[in-house]
């Protein structure tokens, strides 16, 4: 059985995980449920940076990957005010693959237009030109939408 936790704990935890990062140790992102009786469940803590961290910084406003390395630098933690952000976020990746087999595609990008605006985030290292090569991760860009609702 999952233990359930009160608001008091589970800022406690948070306490602790969030004072791994002035100790100098890299964050760590604690997976949480609320059930829809308000009920917490907590599923696991993961010591890196996840894939998706991407739509945490834009729900917090915090930059995540700038903020571990200061610290790893010894510049200490950033105190931001965080912001409350209750929009849905929607990522995207965008790969050069084959669409039957999904293998990678490699060859030159001839036209590349990204999206942009309130709620949109353009990961890429992509551009017009750019040669994807065969031997790598197909990845092109990893896009992130916020909207108001559902």
């Amino acid at each position: 059985m999952v233990e359930q936790k009160s608001p008091t704990e589970i800022g406690s935890e948070f306490v602790r995980v969030h004072v791994q990062w002035v100790s100098g140790v890299w964050a760590h992102i604690q997976i949480s449920l609320w059930d829809k009786h308000g009920e917490f469940y907590f599923l696991e803590v993961n010591p890196r940076v996840q894939v998706e961290h991407t739509i945490t910084e834009m729900i917090t406003g915090v930059d995540l990957v700038k903020m571990g390395i200061r610290v790893a630098a010894g510049e200490g933690f950033l105190s931001n005010k965080k912001k409350s952000n209750s929009r849905a976020f929607y990522p995207m990746r965008l790969n050069a693959e084959d669409p039957i087999k999904f293998t990678p595609s490699p060859g030159k990008l001839w036209d590349c237009h990204f999206p942009g605006g309130r709620g949109v985030r353009v990961d890429t290292h992509a551009h017009i030109g750019y040669e994807m090569p065969g031997c790598f991760d197909s990845l092109l860009a990893k896009l992130i939408v916020g909207v108001k609702t559902r």
